[in-house]
């Protein structure tokens, strides 16, 4: 039984066999044999056969070259009309080829053709080996073809019922073989990946705008290539355009019938721009063999200067594109002293803000005896003269006749004499008082006999004076004058740190403003630059300029995400430098994406600027409470009062800032969608994609994502690959 199967089988493909052959073809053909890599080739898929369509199941068509990894597949989206368009199942894919009835037989299938683009990725010798068209063909004929949108489903998608008779057809194409040329050297930054027949024309969303608004840009690229095989390359860094506008690096590809449209933005950056300059596209000519340079038409365009609150105010009367400063506004900054003491002071904050903040008070403590002593000579006049006769007692000679007269003047200073004479007898008294040793009450009365005898005849040996210094050191602190001393205070002064690296970002930069002409030697200079001024900052050599030059390297390589944080990394150091300030509000009006700011002003105060306030407040206040210990007055009352209310303010400010502040971010590589989670399957946050320069608080980070909340407090998920850390 199952050999009389076998044999009826075989007799089908037979019998469909010889259908084929009387009735049906099935051809692959290309274009041409001979391309070079990248280049798209047109293969022309055509299947004839005068077999019923309504008896047809089950197709296979299987292309090895679809499975290829070396070989780009594109089916072009088919532009007939929709009553001659049918699916064709092929290579795990549902194309929409085109159908063409026979008009001496409706019935019959007729003709289907469909044009497949291929694009190999590397040179070499490739075969396209015979490809099978299989289907099963039922004896009798059923239902119809199309039963509804037969461009879409058909008999080709429906499996073979078992019950009905049918045959098996399997018909094979010619192979091919293709070689597959390397492109010869040439090729630039402006090399769009496109091969000849191409052209390009540029149109503008509007042709009279402002300095910093954005405008639409559209690039038409006309070709026969599907849109799936097409690409450009930035133009951002292209001659005519650099410092005159800023254009997004992203791009939005539309299809059209032509080829494809390639929608961007951009910004003009000077009102002396009266038109949209010529574009440079370099293409590949395969008949030639050669590289060639296609550009498109300029474009008319009026800009004016901004003169609305919305836009950047610091375009304005200025002669030159941005702000026309006396070293240009993208110069790099000199290294100088007050800025390194910039640097050292926030530095110092940075590293130690509690320990300097409790400095204050512990000063406080130290310096209140001062205070207090300088309070009671201003108050007490006893106590200034019994100060001044101690302190003209200890300049005096030691051991002599001048020493002891000094001591006596001391002792009636500091036991209220007045003008009379100091006698043995007060010595006595006023040491019995205080508790003075007796050993010290006794040299006391020697030193007094002698200096009397001495008036009166020479005595045998002079007077020993040699133990009044420590007696009166010992007299002096039992009658409660606190003895003085000094807080000396040494800062470490910065250590000058080698200069090797900003040296090189100098000397990289200064090579990059001079290979202007060469645009990708100069793009890669810049790069170099920026990150050698970063390395600077970070190793600590000048850090606020450094950022500073690293922004300035990045925006002029066309990198506006780190160049917005490097001078917010700046900003750190030189929160006061108004040229930094200004190219900060230039390159955040170059962003994309508008996002309106909806913080109140307290939130929008950098973390450290709040912690030097609070460490000035503090010192004022301890400052000022020690000059009230000094001059008791109602001046020093109220500024007292006045300090101390700005003090509690910073601490609130402090203190609310450290508890809501979240680490700020920048997005440096743009052109995605967020997402609502912390995947690409979640839908996207926004309509628009995100474009590099956007600045964000990072909320949490989970995995290789990141939940950011934007300045409107619009919350969203992105890969934190696509982050920029302030302050890491």
């Amino acid at each position: 039984m199952r050999a009389l199967t076998l044999l009826l089988l075989l007799l089908a493909i037979a019998r469909s066999s010889l259908a084929s052959d009387a009735g049906t073809s099935f051809t692959v053909s290309s274009e041409k044999t001979t391309a070079y890599v990248g280049e798209p080739i047109r293969l022309n898929l055509v299947w004839r056969s005068d077999i019923k369509a309504t008896a047809i199941r089950a197709l296979s068509l299987e292309p090895a070259i679809f499975y290829d990894d070396q070989v780009q597949v594109v089916i072009p989206r088919n532009t007939a009309p929709e009553n001659d368009q049918v699916g064709l199942p092929i290579g795990g894919r549902r194309a929409i080829a085109t159908r063409t009835l026979d008009l001496d037989n409706h019935e019959a299938l007729g003709t289907i053709t469909l044009p497949i683009y291929v694009k190999f990725e590397r040179p070499g010798n490739y075969e396209i080996g015979d490809v099978a068209l299989k289907f099963a063909r039922l004896h009798r004929a059923a239902g119809v073809f199309g039963r509804y949108a037969s461009y879409f489903n058909n008999g080709f998608f429906e499996a073979i019922d078992r019950s009905q008779k049918h045959d098996l057809v399997s018909i094979s194409s010619d192979s091919l073989s293709i070689e597959v040329l390397p492109l010869p050297p040439g090729a630039d930054a402006r090399f769009s990946g496109l091969f000849d027949p191409v052209s390009f024309e540029v149109d503008l969303g509007s042709t009279d705008t402002t300095v910093g608004s954005l405008v639409k840009l559209d690039i038409q690229v006309s070709t026969p290539v599907p849109a799936a095989m097409l690409s450009l390359p930035k133009i951002a860094n292209q001659r005519a355009l650099r410092r005159r506008f800023l254009i997004n690096g992203g791009y939005n590809r539309l299809w059209n019938e032509s080829g494809a449209t390639f929608q961007t933005s951009f910004r003009p950056l000077a009102a002396t721009s009266k038109q949209f300059p010529p574009i440079e596209f370099q293409v590949f000519d395969p008949a030639s063999g050669t590289f060639k340079i296609v550009t498109t038409q300029s474009v008319p365009m009026t800009i004016q200067e901004s003169d609305t609150a919305d836009q950047l105010t610091v375009f304005q009367d200025f002669g030159t594109p941005l702000i026309s400063q006396s070293q240009g506004i993208w110069h790099n900054l000199d290294r100088n002293k007050m800025n390194d003491l910039m640097n050292l002071l926030f530095r110092w904050i940075q590293i130690g803000f509690w320990p300097i903040l409790l400095l204050g008070p512990v000063l406080f403590v130290a310096l209140l005896p001062i205070a207090k002593e300088r309070r009671r000579r201003a108050m007490d006049a006893h106590y200034r003269d019994q100060v001044a006769a101690y302190d003209a007692f200890k300049k005096s000679t030691c051991d002599s006749p001048e020493q002891w007269e000094a001591f006596l003047a001391y002792m009636a200073a500091t036991f209220r004499a007045g003008k009379r004479a100091w006698t043995i007898r007060d010595s006595k008294k006023a040491l019995r008082a205080i508790g003075a040793d007796r050993e010290d009450i006794a040299s006391i009365e020697e030193m007094h006999t002698r200096a009397d005898g001495e008036q009166f005849g020479p005595l045998e040996g002079p007077t020993d004076y040699s133990k009044l210094s420590g007696i009166a050191l010992r007299i002096n602190r039992l009658v409660g004058r606190s003895s003085l001393f000094v807080l000396s205070l040494f800062l470490l002064g910065q250590t000058e740190l080698p200069a090797e690296e900003w040296d090189t970002a100098q000397e990289l930069h200064q090579q990059a403003l001079a290979a202007s002409g060469d645009i990708s030697k100069a793009e890669f200079l810049f790069i170099e630059a920026a990150l050698k001024f970063e390395a600077a900052a970070k190793a600590g050599d000048h850090v606020g300029e450094a950022w500073y030059n690293a922004g300035n390297a990045w925006f002029e390589a066309g990198s506006l995400g780190r160049s917005i944080t490097a001078y917010r990394e700046a900003e750190r150091y030189l929160p006061f430098d108004n040229g930094l300030n200004e190219n900060l509000q230039v390159a955040r009006m170059l962003v994309a994406n508008t996002v309106p700011q909806t913080k109140p002003w307290w939130e929008r105060i950098p973390l450290n600027w709040v912690q030097l306030l609070l460490i000035v407040f503090n010192f004022a206040f301890w400052a000022v409470l020690l000059l009230k210990v000094r001059y008791p007055d109602w001046r020093c009352r109220s500024t007292l009062i006045t300090t101390s209310l700005l003090l509690a303010a910073s601490l609130l400010l402090f203190v609310f800032r450290q508890a809501t502040a979240l680490p700020s971010g920048v997005v440096t590589d743009g052109d995605f969608f967020a997402k609502k989670g912390p995947s690409y399957a979640y839908q996207n946050a926004f309509a628009e994609p995100v474009y590099e320069g956007l600045e964000v608080e990072i909320i949490e980070s989970r995995g290789d994502w990141s939940l950011v909340k934007l300045d409107d407090s619009r919350e969203c998920w992105m890969m934190s690959a696509n982050l920029s850390i302030i302050g890491q």
